[in-house]
Parts: structure tokens; sequence; C-alpha cells
């Protein structure tokens, strides 16, 4: 085989990087809303020195009282798509806002630990949550999910990659 054809080979099995706008300073904006700016959920990314990815994610979790959730959790890439394992969910969360005051002690301790206890009975733990994401016609992705191989339609939806610097912000 000529060097040529070894290298076509090898770009065309190349997955693509599933967090290279986030390498650029982009964030993942979950169910944009593009004429108000506006996201359910804002995911940025931080990429620590001995090769952890970290997403830390902000959550808009109801309107009435406006309650947002600050969490991290450490991720990977895997082929084409962006994975973390399920933990604890109640560890990851970092922060609670209820109607702009932040909870704390055991108020805090208290809802982080419902919150984490039903995301957990939905999705289980110590299992592999994956992503991959489809761009659309109009600028935005689809987000498939699967937990253990297995598709997760319920945790998928639309979302874009946005700089923070154009206003996105989470909200209803």
């Amino acid at each position: 085989m000529s060097l040529a054809v070894a290298l076509f080979a090898t770009l065309t099995l190349q997955q693509p990087d599933p967090l290279a706008p986030a390498r650029t300073g982009q964030v993942l904006c979950y169910e944009p809303d593009v004429a108000r700016q506006t996201c359910y959920g804002i995911a940025s990314y931080r990429w620590l020195g001995d090769g952890t990815i970290v997403s830390d994610i902000v959550v808009a979790a109801s309107q009435v009282p406006a309650i947002i959730v600050h969490s991290s959790a450490p991720v990977f890439v895997r082929g084409d798509a962006e994975c973390t394992r399920l933990v604890p969910s109640a560890d990851q969360i970092t922060a609670i806002y209820e109607d702009g005051q932040r909870l704390g002690g055991s108020e805090f301790e208290s809802f982080r630990r419902i919150l984490g206890s039903s995301i957990d009975q939905a999705n289980g733990r110590g299992r592999e949550l994956c992503f991959t994401y489809k761009p659309l016609a109009n600028g935005d992705i689809k987000s498939t999910a699967r937990i253990d191989g297995v598709a997760r339609p319920d945790l998928g939806g639309t979302a874009r990659w946005v700089r923070p610097a154009d206003g996105w912000r989470v909200a209803f």
C-alpha cells in the first residue's frame, strides 16, 4: 500500500472530536432559543494538567421558583462521543440557586441529596453515559444519548455551540 493510500485510510477512519468547539472557547447550549440567546442549560469544559476533562454544567431546573443548578463531572472522548461515568449525582452538584439566592448549609445538602437521588433513580450509577452530536442545517446540533450502549431519547435533544461573550445565558 502506498503512503498516500495509507494516510487517506487513516484520515477516513478518524472520528471527529465532539469537543472541538469547546477547545476554541465555545460552550454547549442545550435547547437554544436563538432569538432570546437563552439555553435550558450550558456546559463549559476545562482541560486539567493531568489530561482530565471536566464539564461544568448550569441548568435551569425550575421556573417558579427560579432554580438554577450547577454541577461538574469528568468527561472523556470515546470515538465520536462525549462520555462520562455515572457516579452519585449529588456528589456532582456544586451549587443551587433559588430566586437568585445561593442555598447553603443543610438546605443545600437536603436539596442536593433529593435532586441527586432522583437523577440516579432515572439513570443508575456506575454506567457509561455518552452523547453524540450531529450537525443540523440551521446551525443547531442533535444530541443523542446512550447509557451502556442503549439509546436514551429522553436525555438527548437540540443543542448549539455558542460563545459566552455573545450574551448567551441560562434561562427559561
